[in-house]
């Protein structure tokens, strides 16, 4: 089944996991030109909310 991991997963291991957010339609997180990238409101909040999980969970910390 995809990328679900296998019946019996230690999740005590350290790892790395990928996360894909989806938004509705017409929401942008970013905006990309040639030359620049930013976050959109909408995408600090979404930075940010991503950067406090390790205030709950201390053993996962959060990459770029």
């Amino acid at each position: 089944m995809g990328n679900r991991p296998q019946k019996g997963y230690d999740y005590h291991r350290a790892g790395v996991a990928m996360v894909t957010l989806k938004t509705r339609r017409g929401v942008r997180l970013c905006r990309i030109t040639q030359e620049t990238f930013e976050l959109t409101e909408v995408g600090r909040i979404v930075q940010q909310a991503l950067q406090g999980v390790s205030g709950f969970y201390e053993q996962v910390k959060v990459g770029q």
